[in-house]
């Protein structure tokens, strides 16, 4: 019973660390910046750093996260869900060049059993307040 214990006990250690194992997401110094709305990823959106690695994107008192502009950069969102005897999960990336100055909505959706990352431009020049991002192409990685 002690060593089932012991086994259990070490594999929720492993599993909060791996959850809790990015850390938050610094701006290069002097870099020009964007900011991302992250109404629809909350808490589980993330960004690769310059280090190589996830960190993860809070937004401010609005929403938003102010996110590096002018190279491409690799964001995305991770989703957790369990039910009865089932659970679901999910880690969509997409990347794109943000452009300095500018607003992007981060739209993360689930349809048909497959999840998915979108990045918007905002701005008053579209009638619906959001528009396509140009540079946007599908997934990505933090490895450099």
């Amino acid at each position: 019973m002690r060593r089932a214990t012991k086994a259990v006990l070490s594999n929720l250690s492993v599993l909060a660390l791996s959850a809790c194992g990015m850390t938050p997401y610094v701006i290069p110094d002097g870099a020009p910046t964007a900011r991302l709305n992250l109404a629809t990823a909350g808490q589980r959106a993330w960004i690769c750093g310059t280090d190589g690695e996830g960190h993860t994107l809070t937004p401010d008192a609005d929403g938003y996260a102010t996110i590096a502009a002018g190279e491409r950069v690799v964001v995305g969102s991770s989703f957790y869900a369990q039910g009865y005897n089932v659970s679901y999960s999910c880690y969509p990336r997409v990347n794109f060049v943000p452009e300095a100055g500018r607003l992007y909505y981060q739209n993360f959706e689930i349809e048909a059993e497959r999840c998915g990352v979108f990045i918007y431009r905002e701005g008053a020049d579209n009638p619906a307040g959001l528009g396509p991002e140009s540079s946007l192409r599908p997934g990505g990685s933090c490895a450099k």
